[in-house]
C-alpha cells in the first residue's frame, strides 16, 4: 500500500487543548486513517517548532484528500502538507526506468 509523509504545523488552538488536556494524539487519530482503509505508521512531535509529523499508509489519492480535507476542516492546523515516499528498492526500480527513457533536455 502506497506510503505517506505529512507535516502539519499546530494551531495556537491545538497547543492550547493539548497543554489543557494532554493525550496521545497518534492513538486518537488512528481510527481515522483505518475509517479510509489505511493505517498510521508513525506520529512524531517536532520538539520546539509546534509541528507534527505523520507517516501513514492509505489506498489512493481520494483518501489522501479526505484526509486532508478533515484534518484542515477541524480548524487546528495552519499548514499540511503531503509527500509520498518510497523504499529504496522502488527508487532503484525507478532509476532503471528513467534510463531506458530517451529524452533530449530544453538545452541540448
Amino acid at each position: 500500500m502506497p506510503r505517506y509523509i505529512s507535516e502539519l504545523t499546530l494551531s495556537t488552538k491545538a497547543i492550547d487543548g493539548m497543554i489543557k488536556n494532554p493525550q496521545d494524539r497518534g492513538e486518537a487519530v488512528r481510527p481515522l486513517f483505518e475509517a479510509l482503509g489505511g493505517s498510521l505508521v508513525e506520529y512524531y512531535f517536532a520538539v520546539g517548532q509546534g509541528k507534527v509529523i505523520v507517516i501513514y499508509e492509505l489506498p489512493d489519492a481520494d483518501s489522501i484528500q479526505a484526509l486532508s480535507l478533515r484534518v484542515i476542516a477541524g480548524g487546528t492546523t495552519t499548514d499540511f502538507s503531503t509527500t509520498r515516499i518510497i523504499t529504496s528498492a522502488e527508487a532503484v526500480e525507478g532509476i532503471k526506468m528513467a534510463g531506458d527513457i530517451d529524452y533530449r533536455p530544453p538545452t541540448s
